[in-house]
């Protein structure tokens, strides 16, 4: 709760009421889908010294307090020893992978991934800095997930350089199928808030109004409907006693809900 909080207080979670004329924000998609609905929330979770061109918001204080939370989630989900290096998905996740290499015990080695422009825009490319062996583990660390592309690309760079990657640690997961797209290409997913439980918590602090609490949960609501549905149709083929990869996904979020 305390995390949450200082995250509203410093302006890293905005509702509408923020927006430019209070009409609502203006995200990535509206690039490829000018007339989307313009969303009610914003999250900008980088920091104000990192290497990104987003301007950043977060100050020292917030991304300390957020790196002993990830920490925290290491510990319970029993991961400290699996992992020999940090690497952030460049560039938002940089500076918390720089910080939580040098507040864990022990340290972790930090790995440095880039981006590079390309055809189809930016997208992280190579090692930039480190000199693992291979077959070392990598801990893969950003700031929120949405849908899975970023953490995939960042992955097959660091595979491709004969390390293992098994576990993502973000902040916020959007809810948005980015936790089932890892989960299906053989990743887990550690989250410290999903983006509902972040919303319940304003909401319910009085910090944000019940409508726009109501618009911002609609598509998670509308995407889990959706995935509950092929669940079901998923089952309607595997038959009804037999295990279906939904069930599998279904044990790893109740697992994952005990954690929270």
């Amino acid at each position: 709760a305390k995390l949450a909080r200082a995250l509203w207080d410093v302006g890293a979670i905005q509702d509408r009421h923020k927006s430019p004329g209070g009409q609502g924000f203006r995200l990535k998609l509206h690039e490829s889908n000018p007339q989307a609905p313009l969303s009610p929330i914003y999250l900008n979770l980088r920091v104000r010294w990192g290497t990104s061109k987003t301007p950043g918001i977060l100050t020292v204080p917030v991304v300390c307090q957020v790196v002993r939370e990830m920490i925290a989630r290491v510990d319970r989900c029993g991961m400290r020893l699996d992992f020999f290096h940090v690497a952030g998905v460049p560039h938002a996740g940089d500076p918390f992978a720089l910080e939580f290499a040098s507040t864990v015990y022990p340290p972790a080695h930090l790995l440095k991934l880039d981006k590079e422009d390309g055809p189809d825009g930016r997208r992280v490319t190579r090692l930039a800095q480190g000199d693992p062996r291979r077959a070392e583990t990598v801990l893969l660390i950003d700031d929120l997930i949405t849908q899975a592309d970023s953490k995939l690309e960042a992955i097959h760079v660091l595979e491709s350089a004969g390390l293992r990657v098994c576990d993502v640690l973000v902040i916020v997961d959007r809810e948005q199928g980015g936790r089932q797209e890892l989960e299906r290409a053989g990743y887990r997913l550690h989250a410290i808030f999903t983006l509902r439980q972040l919303l319940d918590f304003y909401c319910a602090a009085g910090l944000m109004e019940e409508a726009i609490h109501a618009e911002a949960v609609r598509p998670i609501e509308d995407l889990q409907r959706d995935g509950n549905a092929l669940c079901l149709v998923e089952r309607s083929v595997h038959g009804s006693h037999a295990a279906s990869p939904c069930e599998a996904l279904d044990e790893k979020a109740k697992g994952t809900l005990k954690d929270l």
